[in-house]
């Protein structure tokens, strides 16, 4: 009876767990220490107590093994948490009286590995917990595309059974393994790779293949046309890379790589001796880098719907755009979009090194104005008016002849009347022309032809005199 209602407390608190991010033990969350785990290897962490926690610092790909199997005291319970404290796993008396999570990270960034005691009692007692790390591997299917990076440096990766024969230069041995890594490049540049095995002897291959975008990975790097680079190891000296930024002989040129693209590296040990492992590297700035994409939209408009076809931009280019009026890559164009509001989305990288953000766009209509003339002859030295209707708030430019440009504001009915000011004979006929705009800067030419005010010289009376 007793090991039951010890269980159903169990249960209780784990739900209160899932329930509220923390366990409900009263004395629980008390930071503890921060951890970087060697890969491969163990780390140990000694002397922690009850209700406290250790930050750990974990990479995409690698498996980790939290365990107080080797040096625990009394019923202890482990519960792993994600950097927004949503729960990961749970466990207790995975060995024995003691716990054991064991999870592959799904993102690199922190974790929370929370120690409790049954039940719900520090009592005092100093755990060892160790942090074993194996490292990201492949799931043996000869294209592993689960192990996707988001960083300029991760590893170690295990090699594989290798899948089709892919590239200009592997040699896909009966005897080679091989390793798939897909990275998302979030700037513009050469890239810069070193691929590093744990011993500095054997042939290391590498190729790096472009993935278009809708293309499974597994499917690109069998078309040769996205192949990027290849490097044939020359010397067994352990290592291979792509330009100069590392001490290894086995060097061509770095290829150029954009940001928003994904590629993939394909690895090749060319005799499964030497190398049990590898890490991969990119070059520091301005080499071409990983990472998480910034998707961030510079803001645009608004727009009249006679404007011009616009670029839409966005912090790291090379995503994905939808929305009224605009194109897959960024071309908004309002006639299309239509007066109005529009949110647009913006999509770049491959999960889970993908990100997304949107903006509104507005499009307004065109002002209209329209010009006509109270009086369109007269003699010179008189004046007459000008008569602006249209759209209210409206800004009309108007000249007469190639005079100064003049300036009137339609009012909230979307009129003006203005007053022209004598008007000289030294020609014929002026012409009035009109140009409007408005807030936002949208502009439009007056559709009507241009008005045409005739000024006159009075009539010259010779006075007739008789003798």
């Amino acid at each position: 009876m007793l090991a039951l209602s010890k269980y159903f407390f169990i249960l209780v608190l784990f739900l209160g767990i899932v329930k509220n991010g923390w366990s409900q033990c009263p004395f629980d969350n008390i930071p503890y220490t921060t951890v970087s785990p060697t890969c491969p290897g163990t780390t140990t962490v000694n002397c922690m107590f009850a209700g406290e926690y250790i930050t750990v610092n974990v990479t995409l790909g690698n498996t980790y093994i939290f365990s107080m199997c080797l040096g625990g005291v009394g019923d202890t319970q482990l519960s792993l948490y994600d950097e927004s404290l949503t729960p990961i796993a749970y466990s207790d008396d995975w060995c024995g009286l003691l716990s054991e999570i064991t999870w592959t990270a799904t993102y690199s960034g922190a974790v929370y590995l929370l120690l409790d005691q049954f039940p719900c009692t520090d009592l005092f007692s100093c755990n060892q917990v160790s942090i074993t790390c194996n490292g990201g591997t492949t799931n043996g299917d000869g294209c592993n595309t689960d192990v996707i990076l988001c960083q300029n440096s991760a590893g170690p990766f295990t090699f594989n059974l290798g899948g089709p024969p892919v590239s200009s230069c592997l040699d896909w041995l009966v005897n080679s393994q091989f390793a798939y890594i897909i990275l998302n490049i979030v700037s513009t540049g050469p890239l810069s790779l070193l691929i590093e095995g744990d011993v500095p002897t054997g042939f290391l291959d590498v190729s790096v293949f472009n993935i278009p975008v809708g293309i499974d990975p597994c499917v690109a790097i069998q078309n040769p046309s996205n192949e990027i680079g290849c490097n044939y190891a020359i010397f067994p000296g352990g290592c291979n890379q792509f330009g100069n930024s590392f001490p290894c002989l086995s060097v061509v040129p770095s290829p150029t790589v954009f940001a928003g693209q994904t590629i993939m590296i394909v690895v090749e040990d060319w005799n499964n001796t030497p190398s049990n492992f590898f890490n991969l590297q990119l070059g520091p700035p301005p080499n071409a880098q990983s990472g998480l994409p910034n998707p961030s939209i510079f803001p645009a408009g608004p727009f009249c719907t006679s404007s011009d076809a616009f670029q839409l931009v966005a912090n790291d280019a090379g995503g994905t755009w939808t929305g009224p009026g605009t194109t897959s890559d960024g071309i908004f164009t309002p006639a299309d979009a239509g007066v109005g509001v529009h949110v647009i989305d913006y999509e770049i990288g491959q999960s889970p090194c993908n990100a997304s953000s949107n903006t509104t766009v507005t499009v307004i209509s065109n002002p209209v104005a329209n010009v006509s003339v109270m009086d369109d002859t007269l003699c010179s030295g008189e004046s007459t008016q000008l008569i602006f209707s249209g759209t209210p708030g409206s800004v009309v430019t108007y000249t007469l002849n190639n005079g100064p440009p003049q300036i009137a504001v339609l009012n909230f009915l979307g009129n003006a009347t203005i007053n022209t000011g004598n008007l000289a004979a030294d020609v014929s006929v002026d012409i009035l022309n009109v140009a409007i705009s408005a807030t936002p800067p949208c502009s439009a030419p007056n559709t009507d032809p241009p008005v045409m005010i005739n000024v006159e010289n009075p009539p010259i009376i010779t006075p007739i005199f008789h003798d």
